[in-house]
């Protein structure tokens, strides 16, 4: 091992990092479009038990995070 080169990660990282990007963006306009852009209540939200589809967004996105 000591006389080996080391790896050279430097594309692969660029695209992992470039992926982490994207999906933390996606994932910020999910809760967005979900909930905090269309009236969600801070306070005090109530649990949608419903088969809405802003409710299944939501749960969508936070499965994901």
């Amino acid at each position: 091992m000591k006389n080996r080169p080391p790896f050279d990660l430097r594309r692969l990282l660029v695209f992992y990092n470039a992926a982490q990007v994207v999906f933390s963006t996606w994932l910020f306009y999910e809760f967005g479009m979900g909930g905090w852009f269309r009236g969600y209540s801070y306070r005090c939200q109530p649990v949608d038990y419903s088969q809405n589809p802003v409710a299944i967004r939501m749960a969508h996105a936070s499965w994901w995070y």
